[in-house]
Order: C-alpha cells, then sequence, then structure tokens
C-alpha cells in the first residue's frame, strides 16, 4: 500500500525536523522545503497528497505560496494546512482566502495535527472517488443516450416502413372495394328472394363495415405520415362539428337506434382538422352503439377549463368482448372483438393527440363513459 506524500514547508530546521519524525511515525512519506519559492517550484514537478505550511517565511509568505500552488491545475485538490503562531482573525481569514483548508496555531498538539491531516487527505479522497464515479455515470448516459438515439432512428424507420404499407395496402384495397360496393348495389336493385336476400342483408353489411375499416386506415395512415400536422390546423366552430356528427351517425344508423342529446350549443372554435375531429365523434358514437343500450342524454357536449368535451355513455366496459352476431342467417356466424382492438378508436386517440386533446374512458355501474377532450382556440 502506497503512503501518503506530505510537503513541509518551513523556514525552521528544527520544526520541520521535529513535525517530519512524528510523520514519518505515523506512515506519511514527507518531503520539506525551506521557503515558498523552493515549495512552489518543487510542486511543479510533483504531487503531493497533503502540504503543511508556515505563514511566515523569508522572500514570498506562505499566502502568496499558497495561491501560486492552487494556480496550478494538479494542485488545485491539494488540502493546504496553515501551521503559524498567528492566531488573530485576520491572518485566519487570509489563510483561508489563499485556498488553506485548516488552520493550526502554535504551539499545537501533535495528535490534533496528525487528526486533521488524516481527515483532510481522506475528505480529498472521497471528493476524487466521487468525481470519478461521476465522470463514469456521465460517460455511460452519454453512452446509453447514443443508443437509445440510435435505436430510436431505427424505430423512426420501421415505424415509416409500417405507414407507408398501411397506406399502400388501404388505398389498394380501395380498388376491389369500389367494385364489390358497386356489384352488391346492382344486386340491391335487383328482386331477389328467400335465403338471399338474407345473403345479402349480411353483405351490405360486411361491405359497409370493410370500406369504413378501409377509411379509418388511410387516414390513420395519412395522419401519422403528416409531419408539423398543426401547421395546417384551422379554427373552426365546435358546435357546427357535434351537430354534423349527430346526422351523420343518424343517416349511418336509422334502423332502431333511440339516444339523447344534452349540447351545450356554443360558438367555441377549436383549432385543429375539422375534417379528422367529426370523423373521430362519428366513430366514438358508433364504437358505442356496438355495445348496445343506449341511454337516454347519452351525447353531451359541454365545455369547461377552455376545453369542449365529448362524452357518450353505453352499458359496455372498457375491456368487455362484443358480439356481432348475424342472426339472421340459418347457421352461427358470431364475432367477436374487444373495445380496445376497434381501429376506430386508435384513431380517435391519434386525432386527440395531435390536437393535445385527450381521449379516455371511466365506468360506473351503468358502463362506460367515454370522453374526447380537445382545447379551444
Amino acid at each position: 500500500m502506497n503512503k501518503d506524500k506530505i510537503l513541509i514547508v518551513d523556514d525552521n530546521a528544527s520544526n520541520i525536523q521535529i513535525l517530519a519524525n512524528n510523520l514519518a511515525k505515523a506512515k506519511y512519506e514527507v518531503e520539506y522545503a525551506l521557503d515558498g519559492e523552493s515549495a512552489v517550484e518543487w510542486v511543479e514537478s510533483e504531487l503531493f497528497d497533503a502540504i503543511l505550511l508556515d505563514v511566515v517565511m523569508p522572500g514570498i509568505d506562505g499566502f502568496e505560496t499558497c495561491r501560486q500552488i492552487k494556480n496550478d491545475s494538479k494542485h488545485k485538490n491539494t488540502p493546504i494546512i496553515f501551521l503559524t503562531a498567528n492566531d488573530d482573525l485576520e491572518t485566519v481569514k487570509k489563510a483561508f482566502n489563499a485556498g488553506g483548508v485548516d488552520y493550526l496555531t502554535k504551539p499545537y498538539s501533535q495528535e490534533e495535527l496528525l487528526a486533521r491531516l488524516a481527515t483532510q487527505i481522506e475528505l480529498n479522497k472521497n471528493r476524487q472517488k466521487l468525481k470519478n464515479v461521476n465522470q463514469y455515470l456521465e460517460k455511460q448516459v452519454e453512452k446509453k443516450n447514443k443508443e437509445l438515439k440510435k435505436a430510436y432512428e431505427g424505430l423512426k424507420v420501421l415505424d415509416a416502413a409500417k405507414n407507408e404499407f398501411l397506406s399502400i395496402i388501404s388505398h389498394e384495397l380501395r380498388t376491389p372495394l369500389n367494385g364489390i360496393i358497386g356489384s352488391v348495389s346492382l344486386l340491391n336493385n335487383m328482386k331477389l328472394e328467400g335465403d338471399i336476400q338474407q345473403v345479402m342483408a349480411i353483405l351490405n353489411d360486411s361491405v359497409s363495415r370493410l370500406e369504413r375499416y378501409s377509411l379509418y386506415a388511410i387516414n390513420i395512415s395519412n395522419t401519422k405520415l403528416s409531419k408539423n400536422a398543426e401547421k395546417y390546423f384551422k379554427a373552426f366552430k365546435w358546435g357546427a362539428v357535434f351537430s354534423n356528427a349527430i346526422q351523420v351517425f343518424q343517416r349511418n344508423n336509422s334502423v332502431g337506434v333511440s339516444y339523447g342529446v344534452d349540447f351545450d350549443r356554443d360558438d367555441r372554435e377549436v383549432l385543429g382538422n375539422e375534417e379528422l375531429v367529426l370523423l373521430s365523434v362519428v366513430a366514438l358514437m358508433e364504437v358505442s352503439l356496438s355495445f348496445g343500450c343506449l341511454f337516454k342524454e347519452q351525447f353531451l357536449s359541454y365545455y369547461k377549463n377552455g376545453s369542449v368535451y365529448f362524452e357518450i355513455s353505453d352499458a359496455g366496459t372498457p375491456n368487455e368482448v362484443v358480439i356481432i352476431d348475424e342472426n339472421s342467417l340459418s347457421y352461427s356466424s358470431n364475432s367477436h372483438m374487444k373495445r380496445s382492438s376497434f381501429i376506430e378508436l386508435y384513431f380517435v386517440n391519434q386525432v386527440a393527440n395531435i390536437h393535445k386533446g385527450e381521449l379516455k374512458f371511466s365506468t360506473n355501474n351503468d358502463g362506460t363513459k367515454t370522453t374526447l377532450m380537445l382545447p379551444v382556440n
């Protein structure tokens, strides 16, 4: 184990001899200088764990010696303890202002000196350890940040590829789908009987659902691919959008649908994409309808704390499986969907995010309340 190296700076050889003997007994390696100039010259080529420095010496005094040693970056943190017969307050202040870490007045106890010296050396070593740990942690953080940045760039490439694929599939799907829609429309104009009519009813519903999913897929793709979407936002009347959404919902679900509206009719404006917001409100109505049991006063719109809110309630739970039953057929063709699997909700959440809004769900004994919040302009 290496011994701690101490430099004694004192113009009195007798003081140096006594102090050096005591330090040697305490297992320290000792060097000495008889004046400040020699000490400053010595530390240019040697490193010390601590320096014991007299104040009154020929040539430069202890204060100036301390300042010059501290100006050397190698000894910036080297503990310097002043040893002097002067105990006035002004001398003590000068010692600490010059860069000293401790001060002992002659005559002093050798035990006290050794205790203070050991404490200052240990403190300095611990500070250096802490500095090394911080440097290591900074390097690790920098390394991890580079790894995360690289991973993020890779995810961006994958996300762009996924969105491009989704966009291509969605658009390509429209071509054969338009053909199917046209063919179904022609068949609907024909006189059909029996089971054929039932099959056509199922086909109509399935084509309508597929068309809707294709629309949402295209909008999801376009929304994710668009950069700085807010640059193209325009102010629109929330009340008008809500009213239009009710009309679209009524038109799409005209058979056996009952609902209530409690609508705060005002002219508050939302800054955003009016078409996407309209489609989002209709989408939430469509999803809620899938869970049945439409309540009176089901669709609510109101203003609160700088935002407009659209609330819709149904009898389902957020994790409940909804059963889509084509019971007009003689054979079983039930399909099961969780609320979270609805592409409409993914789309609405995306629209809420780009508008700095929020989509959330809450439950009670009656079912689930879905809330869309959008900040006003």
